[in-house]
C-alpha cells in the first residue's frame, strides 16, 4: 500500500515503518519528522498525489527524523528534464543519528543528504547506490569529514546518475 498526506504542505510527526510499501509526496511538499524504519524493500514516490503517471507534477519529501533499517529504498519521480536529466522531485534526508544502511535505488529523482556530520561515520549513506534510469544523490555539509562509502555503485545499461559532494 501507499501512505501520503493529501493536502497543503505540512509536517507529519508520526513514526513510520516502510515494509514493502510506498511513501508518497501527496499533493504538496511534505516533511516527516517522526522516525522512519525501512524494514523491507520499499518505494518513495515523488509524483503528485501518488500518481503512477511520470509526466505529472513533481513534489518533495523531507525526512528529519531518524532513518533506520536495512531495506532498499527505490526513489521515483517524474520524467521532466532539468539540465538534461530527470532529477526533479527531491527526497531530503536530514538527521545525524541515521543508521539506515539499505540500498538506495533510483528510477528518477534526487536524494539530498543535508545533515552536518560531526564525524565521518555520519557522513551520508554507506549502502549500495543503484541507478536504474536517471537520478542524482547529493552529500552536503561534509566540511572536513571523510565520506566512507562501502556499498556498491551500480549503473544499469543506459542509465544516467550523478553523485555530488557539496561542501
Amino acid at each position: 500500500g501507499a501512505f501520503y498526506y493529501s493536502g497543503v504542505a505540512g509536517t507529519v510527526a508520526n513514526n513510520l515503518t516502510l515494509n514493502g510499501g510506498t511513501l508518497s509526496a501527496g499533493t504538496a511538499t511534505q516533511i516527516y519528522s517522526g522516525t522512519v524504519n525501512v524494514s523491507g524493500n520499499s518505494s518513495i514516490n515523488l509524483r503528485d498525489g501518488n500518481s503512477a503517471v511520470i509526466t505529472t507534477a513533481a513534489q518533495s519529501i523531507t525526512l528529519t527524523g531518524v532513518l533506520s533499517g536495512s531495506g532498499r529504498l527505490t526513489v521515483d519521480s517524474v520524467n521532466t528534464l532539468t539540465g538534461g536529466n530527470a532529477e526533479t522531485g527531491t527526497l531530503t534526508i536530514n538527521n545525524l543519528a541515521n543508521t539506515w544502511n539499505g540500498e538506495l535505488a533510483f528510477e528518477r529523482g534526487t536524494v539530498d543528504f543535508t545533515s552536518s556530520p560531526a564525524t565521518s561515520a555520519n557522513a551520508g549513506h554507506v549502502g549500495a547506490l543503484t541507478f536504474n534510469s536517471l537520478g542524482r544523490v547529493i552529500y552536503r555539509n561534509i566540511n572536513g569529514q571523510t565520506l566512507n562509502r562501502t556499498g556498491a555503485l551500480t549503473f544499469a545499461a543506459g542509465s544516467i546518475g550523478e553523485v555530488l559532494i557539496d561542501n
